[in-house]
């Protein structure tokens, strides 16, 4: 297996089929981490599924080596919040055998970017258990600040912290790129693909930037037996 053969990008309705498996199987390995149940989510019909793909107000992105879908990850718009102007991240989930490779940033980069580039949204929130070690990580490293925590009772019957964080978004054609260092033959938007390698990245602009100095790997022993992140709103 290597990084090169793997690519992020936006699901489609076409794919729900292999979206709900990714989300059934996330709930069916880590019941006490997610928002939903298995069993809700069982009930949903297609066009339940499809109507999650259609990128109204929040995108779901996965995540392929080749053909496969070995993780998904999803930003939506926050419920909670009336305005409309909050993004939450939800649903992060990345098959065992590719944790610990550093996905969980190829997560927030895309997420983060759809973010800055979606202009109801002025700050992204997320949340997680406060037992889960490696999305606490994750979660700090991509500028996201606490914001509070309350106990309450997970799926899995567990009471424990939730801790809630959030990042102000600054809008996306204020933010500044290296294109000094960019690769020509690469145009392709984060909107459509993002192909990976060590050092290598892409932003939304088509604009390939090196992103070795800041790519930090999150562990493989955490990450061996956690998903990435447990999420509220989405």
């Amino acid at each position: 297996m290597s990084m090169k053969d793997l690519h992020i990008r936006p699901l489609a309705r076409h794919d729900w089929p292999a979206f709900r498996a990714a989300r059934l199987r996330a709930l069916s390995m880590h019941p006490g981490f997610y928002c939903g149940t298995l069993a809700d989510a069982e009930q949903r019909t297609p066009e339940d599924w499809q109507e999650m793909l259609d990128g109204n107000g929040k995108r779901i992105f996965g995540l392929f080596d080749e053909a496969r879908l070995v993780g998904i990850t999803a930003v939506f718009t926050c419920r909670d919040d009336p305005s409309g102007r909050t993004g939450v991240f939800a649903m992060s989930f990345i098959e065992p055998e590719y944790r610990g490779q550093g996905y969980a940033d190829l997560y927030y980069k895309a997420r983060i970017e759809f973010g800055a580039a979606h202009l109801p949204w002025t700050r992204l929130c997320v949340s997680h258990r406060a037992d889960n070690e490696p999305s606490k990580r994750a979660i700090l490293r991509h500028g996201f600040t606490l914001t509070g925590q309350a106990e309450k009772d997970w799926p899995d019957g567990t009471r424990m912290e939730e801790l809630m964080l959030m990042r102000k978004l600054m809008p996306f054609a204020f933010q500044s790129f290296s294109c000094a260092q960019a690769v020509s033959n690469t145009k392709l938007p984060i909107s459509w693909i993002m192909p990976f390698s060590s050092a290598i990245g892409m932003s939304s602009s088509g604009v390939t930037t090196p992103i070795s100095s800041s790519f930090q790997r999150t562990s493989a022993s955490a990450l061996s037996t956690l998903p990435v992140e447990r999420l509220t709103c989405g």
